[in-house]
């Protein structure tokens, strides 16, 4: 029993030497193994993202959608999917609207003109623990015109 404690007392005190030498425990897994540390599995799903339209064209006021390729679909168990637009350009004027999804993105923009976006594609774990992480499966860029 006394054996056994100690071994284990000394386990949590080497995993906190190493931790405080190289800032986490996942990039001493990392550094070791020569990749991400195998208890995330974010890093090994096999899930890919696509936009299979990047130029769209629509009118002013009226809702168009980025649609998202995302295999497979739905999602192995405990893990989600999640898409968001970032505006890189557009003319003056009120913002879009843009309204985020997993499989679509809607974006209503209220004013004439050229806009371009940004469209990231994450993967999403959710552990039993109450924590999640995220990984960037694809980032895109979306061109709309939109006009009167």
């Amino acid at each position: 029993m006394a054996k056994t404690l100690f071994s284990a007392n000394l386990t949590i005190l080497l995993s906190l030497f190493l931790f405080m030498q190289n800032g986490t425990l996942e990039s001493v897994q990392a550094k070791e193994s020569g990749g991400p540390p195998k208890a995330c599995p974010l890093f090994y799903a096999v899930c890919k993202a696509s936009i299979p339209q990047k130029d769209l064209k629509g009118h002013v006021g009226i809702p168009l959608v980025v649609r998202i390729n995302l295999t497979p679909f739905p999602p192995p168990g405990g893990f989600f999917y999640a898409s968001t637009a970032e505006i890189l350009k557009r003319p003056k004027g009120p913002q879009p609207e843009i309204l985020p999804g997993d499989r679509e993105i809607r974006v209503r923009c209220l004013v004439p003109g050229n806009y371009q976006l940004l469209v990231r594609m994450s993967v999403i774990a959710k552990s039993s623990c109450g924590g999640a992480k995220a990984r960037v499966l694809r980032e895109e860029k979306v061109r709309l015109w939109i006009r009167d």
